[in-house]
């Protein structure tokens, strides 16, 4: 099973996609973030995961918050588009995040499939009509 981590305050999720592969998710949210995560798990993982949930019982909730699961591998921070909402996608190659807004705004960033981080917007588009 797969826990996911995009944040520390409750937000409403717009988007959910995985790519064509199955190896990633890419999360979408009324901050104007995009998180991607990927869906490798290892045994080494799972582990510590099992401990950590035992653990947390044991302890204050201040150290609970800090042993949750793992955090985004990778993001797109689009703080100018925070509320609106948008639909997000990774391209057949793992090689960009797509992110349209109800705005009609298009973004097309990098993603850097193997170390992940801060995705570079490469470009960004008005469609027409919207």
């Amino acid at each position: 099973s797969f826990q996911f981590r995009r944040g520390s305050q409750a937000r409403s999720i717009h988007c959910l996609s995985f790519n064509i592969s199955s190896t990633m998710l890419c999360v979408s949210s009324d901050t104007g973030n995009v998180h991607i995560f990927k869906l490798e798990e290892s045994v080494a993982v799972t582990a510590a995961q099992q401990l950590t949930s035992t653990m947390v019982g044991y302890l204050p909730e201040f150290f609970g918050n800090i042993w949750e699961p793992s955090r985004a591998f990778a993001m797109v921070h689009l703080t100018a588009s925070a509320g609106v909402a948008n639909i997000c996608c990774i391209n057949s190659s793992n090689s960009e995040v797509m992110i349209i807004t109800a705005n009609g705004e298009l973004f097309v960033c990098q993603l850097d499939a193997i170390n992940g981080g801060e995705c570079k917007i490469l470009s960004e588009h008005r469609l027409g009509g919207v």
